[in-house]
């Protein structure tokens, strides 16, 4: 228990640094000094700017949580915790505490529990034990009995004036408190420290100061929106004087020197060139005829990849590099022929790798789904996904261009890029760009000729990983030898894939997402591709794709195996064959228009107790993969927008309905979850539950599931609406979960329509 003597924030020996839970002794810590490098450094980023020392641990939960964020690739920088409700006072659980005390912020006894909060988590104090809470009352009490005995010299105090405020013109401020976000009218949860690089970039840029005390959310830290920060103060301190002119002090030691990349901070060198500076010298190295055709290589190369990087217009980055706008383009140019000429053919194109290569780049998943994992890399086949992404470009005045780039389908004017990857994520080749009216199938078809490299490349036996877009050229691969994978189609007359197509298709999107990731990959590292191209530079996309394509192979990392892929692979081929018994029940009891046996329960209600209580990477094995649980807290924020609560529906008189084979002493669940691509379609979700002790909080508990959906009958793997139900009532309810981004619930004007 926390005590009044205690005056600063350090865990105990046995209590976690990142959520600050006091780990019983039965349960497992892991000691901060023992951990990877890797896990390390994450774990330091989200208790900024609590400081971590050789002799603190960290809870398995927290541990998990951070291994989970770095194989799933997503943002390392958002704190998450093991165990959301602690009280900061002791580190004990106050989740199912009923001896809790709201922590107010103009309480007195906040202040005492300041003292035993560690500074990353003083954001998220709201509530502590009752213990706590009584050792800081009694903290308050000592002082204020304290300050009975001293002596009273009633002074006449001298008036204090308050200190003068200087007020600006040009900059403005935002309000120094951490109460929300520095965004007028943003309703974001989350209350994050503003890094001093964007303090800094505000004031140089914006010409708009941010205090110490303002925070920002995760979404308007992330989203670049800077244009958009507006306020109506204006006056300032002279503390905030003081700290305006500090800033400025250090931004001026922020040298944009493209000459002399060694002495740019490491983090500036990475936002302008997307790498740091040894690998900007090793790039340019790679390129040695360019210092025959600029007096500065450097500085080309520079000028290009901060082309790529930022999408910026000619006319900015001339103000930027201080060039006039035809050297620029000069430089530009030049840089892009021998970033062609010499550095592309190492690193992209079929003529770099052989179909070995290929072959070796195949991971555990692909592999033991579509291939032989057990055969020689020189037998192997080799697997590969294909795609074709989307470059939107300028409407021309030249008729025939106009036509060949505009899509019926988006709507708008675009050209497609043709990317084939390994399943590692290395891009093989980027061909095109093709016309807008030009489908994926055909593509493939203009590479199938008997001279195209797609051809010569593979061997017979090679698989292709697709999507329906390539449902018309499946026959000719086939005649030539390759065998391909794809979604499959829905039969005529029916609304569901059976059971072992929708199984199939997960086998694919079990694959597949790779090719998805590094299409976002260039769009993302390269805002050049994600902007509207600008037609008077449209003959060099083609030439700036390729070098980007190329600059991800060469410097981007590759996609590992998840730690888990084995058991995902095989769990997927051992219930490829499984029928789903529930929904054949489902569907012949017609149980959608079925509502007398079900009743409709709040999803903390008393009955549900007995659902199975399941950790997060138990749910990522039952939906073999992070996809659908992602999906699921979208939909758990649809859910519950309107009441505010979690409903089910539960039906405990089914035993004698249900087929045998799913066992007796069950009960099942209906959920109905909205669709999130249109707003009057409703899928019912069931789920057959044991009541067995014996399978208690296991995934065994969880007897049968199916769902209205497409993909709804598949038995490998589930789809996002049953995951939803599933991760709310087995894992969600037991955490702090809030919808996610509720902010822009209230967008929109609301109008009644005549």
């Amino acid at each position: 228990m926390a005590t009044g003597s205690r005056t600063a924030a350090s865990p105990q020996q046995r209590q976690c640094v990142n959520c600050w839970f006091l780990v019983p002794r039965n349960l497992p810590i892991h000691e901060v000094v023992q951990l990877p490098d890797s896990v390390a450094s994450v774990l330091r980023s989200w208790v900024t700017p609590t400081i971590v020392i050789s002799e603190y641990i960290i809870c398995n939960e927290c541990l998990l949580l951070i291994q989970e964020q770095i194989a799933s690739r997503g943002p390392l920088d958002v704190p998450a915790y093991g165990h959301a409700s602690i009280c900061f006072g002791c580190g004990t659980s106050i989740l199912r505490s009923r001896n809790i005390h709201r922590v107010r912020s103009d309480s007195a006894e906040r202040n005492i529990i300041l003292q035993w909060t560690p500074s990353h988590l003083v954001s998220r104090l709201e509530r502590v034990c009752g213990a706590c809470w009584r050792a800081a009352n009694r903290t308050i009490n000592r002082q204020q009995e304290h300050d009975l005995q001293r002596p009273i010299h009633v002074e006449e105090e001298p008036k204090i004036e308050p200190p003068p405020r200087i007020f600006s013109s040009d900059y403005k401020r935002a309000a120094n408190t951490a109460n929300h976000c520095l965004f007028l009218n943003c309703n974001g949860v989350e209350r994050l420290s503003i890094p001093l690089t964007v303090r800094e970039m505000l004031l140089l840029n914006y010409s708009f100061y941010v205090p110490l005390g303002a925070r920002i959310c995760h979404y308007h830290l992330n989203s670049a929106t800077w244009s958009e920060l507006t306020s109506t103060l204006c006056d300032f301190t002279g503390q905030q004087f003081d700290d305006i002119m500090s800033l400025m002090k250090n931004a001026a030691h922020y040298v944009i020197d493209f000459n002399n990349i060694n002495h740019m901070p490491p983090a500036l060198c990475h936002y302008w060139l997307g790498m740091n500076a040894d690998r900007f010298h090793e790039l340019l190295s790679f390129i040695p005829s360019l210092s025959g055709c600029v007096p500065s290589a450097s500085l080309a190369l520079a000028i290009y990849l901060v082309k790529l990087r930022t999408g910026d217009s000619n006319e900015r980055l001339s103000t930027l590099f201080n060039k006039g706008r035809s050297t620029l383009e000069h430089y530009m140019g030049k840089a892009r022929d021998c970033l062609l000429n010499e550095f592309v053919p190492a690193n992209l194109g079929f003529s770099h790798m052989s179909i070995q290569n290929v072959a070796s780049r195949n991971r555990i998943i692909p592999d033991t789904l579509f291939g032989n994992p057990e055969l020689p890399v020189s037998e192997k086949p080799a697997i590969v996904i294909c795609d074709a992404t989307y470059i939107f470009v300028q409407n021309s005045s030249n008729y025939k261009f106009q036509k060949e780039s505009y899509s019926l389908q988006k709507l708008d004017n675009l050209v497609k890029p043709f990317i084939i990857v390994c399943c590692d994520g290395y891009i093989i080749d980027c061909l095109g760009p093709y016309k807008a009216t030009t489908n994926d199938a055909t593509i493939t078809t203009i590479n199938l000729n008997n001279d195209a490299p797609l051809r010569s490349f593979f061997r017979s036996g090679d698989i292709f990983i697709l999507d329906r877009g390539f449902r018309d050229v499946v026959q000719e691969l086939q005649s030539c030898g390759f065998v391909t994978h794809m979604p499959e189609s829905v039969l005529e007359n029916e609304f569901q894939l059976t059971t072992v197509q929708a199984n199939r298709s997960r086998f694919v999107t079990m694959c597949r997402w790779v090719v998805e990731i590094i299409n976002g990959r260039i769009k993302r590292d390269y805002m050049l591709f994600r902007h509207v191209y600008n037609n008077r530079s449209a003959p060099h996309l083609k030439v700036d794709l390729r070098i980007a394509c190329a600059l991800i192979n060469k410097y981007h990392r590759l996609i590992d195996d998840h730690p888990d892929a084995a058991l995902y692979a095989s769990i997927a081929k051992a219930r490829l064959w499984l029928p789903n018994h529930l929904a054949d029940f489902v569907n012949r009891e017609n149980m959608n228009r079925r509502s007398v046996n079900f009743q409709r329960i709040d999803g903390n209600h008393p009955q549900l107790n007995n659902f199975p209580k399941l950790s997060m990477e138990i749910l990522q094995i039952f939906a073999l993969g992070t996809y659908q649980i992602k999906q699921a807290v979208s939909y758990y924020g649809e859910h519950v927008r309107h009441s505010g609560t979690y409903i089910v529906e539960i039906n405990r008189e089914v035993d004698e309905e249900v087929p045998l084979v799913l066992g007796l002493n069950n009960y099942l669940l209906r959920g109905r979850i909205r669709s999130r691509h249109i707003s009057n379609r409703t899928y019912y979700v069931y789920l057959l539950i044991s009541n067995d002790e014996e399978v208690a909080d296991t995934i065994d508990a969880i007897v049968g599931y199916c769902c209205s959906c497409r993909v709804g009958r598949r038995t490998v793997g589930c789809c996002a609406h049953v995951m939803t139900v599933v991760w709310y009532l087995s894992w969600a309810r037991y955490n702090d979960i809030n919808a996610p981004a509720a902010f822009l619930d209230d967008f929109f004007d609301e109008y009644e329509e005549e």
